[in-house]
This record gives structure tokens, C-alpha cells and sequence, in this order.
């Protein structure tokens, strides 16, 4: 896969907040949610993608994104190159690399503990 330098690119930042957060929460809840996330998250593109060449129902665009933005988006980003689905449409990619950056950015604060929000609100 072309893009895995991508992929792993923007997984750095998230993994080093649940590896740091191991230390608050029980690990096998977070990892647990995360791959029952991932694998709803791959399996609905995989049945969407399936139904597009079918020309069947299709999943809304609003219930991927939900699943980007409850902790699915790096399925999402594995799905979408596997089975080039929502590669090609503009406004879908924009909304979720959105999603991406502000997991990034929440990534980077948590790690930083805060301090880009507090400089911004000057506190």
C-alpha cells in the first residue's frame, strides 16, 4: 500500500495520547473501543462501496462521518484507500481530513497539556 507512510504519519500523535492515557484508564477498554470502532467504521464502507456497484442503498455520507469522528478515521482512511471508496468526491474528502486535523490538534494539545489553547485565550 502506497500511502502507509500516510496512514502512519497521522497515527503518531493519536497513539502516543492512548499510550500516555493507559496510564488513567483501563488499557483493554480503550483499545476495545477503538477496534469495535475501526472494524463498524471499515465494514460500513466496505457495505457502502459494495452497494454502490450494486446500485443499492447506500449509507449516508452523515453516518461515515459520524463514524470518522467517534474514533473511526483511521479505518476510514484504510477503507477508503483498500476499496477506493470516497477517494474521488471533493467535498467528502475535505469534510473528513476536518476530522483528521482535529484529532490531530487534540492529540498535540493533550500531549502539550494544553498550552496552544491556553497561549490563545492568553491564560
Amino acid at each position: 500500500m502506497k500511502r502507509l507512510p500516510i496512514f502512519l504519519l497521522m497515527i503518531i500523535l493519536p497513539v502516543l495520547v492512548v499510550v500516555r492515557s493507559f496510564e488513567q484508564v483501563v488499557w483493554y477498554i480503550t483499545v476495545g473501543y477503538i477496534l469495535v470502532v475501526s472494524l463498524i467504521t471499515f465494514g460500513f464502507y466496505w457495505h457502502d462501496k459494495r452497494q454502490a456497484q450494486k446500485k443499492g442503498q447506500r449509507i449516508p455520507e452523515k453516518v461515515l462521518h459520524l463514524l470518522e469522528l467517534i474514533g473511526g478515521w483511521p479505518a476510514a482512511y484504510l477503507a477508503q484507500q483498500q476499496f477506493r471508496h470516497k477517494t474521488s468526491k471533493r467535498s467528502y474528502r475535505i469534510l473528513y481530513w476536518c476530522i483528521v486535523a482535529i484529532y490531530q490538534y487534540l492529540a498535540l494539545e493533550c500531549l502539550l497539556n494544553w498550552k496552544i489553547l491556553k497561549l490563545i485565550l492568553g491564560k
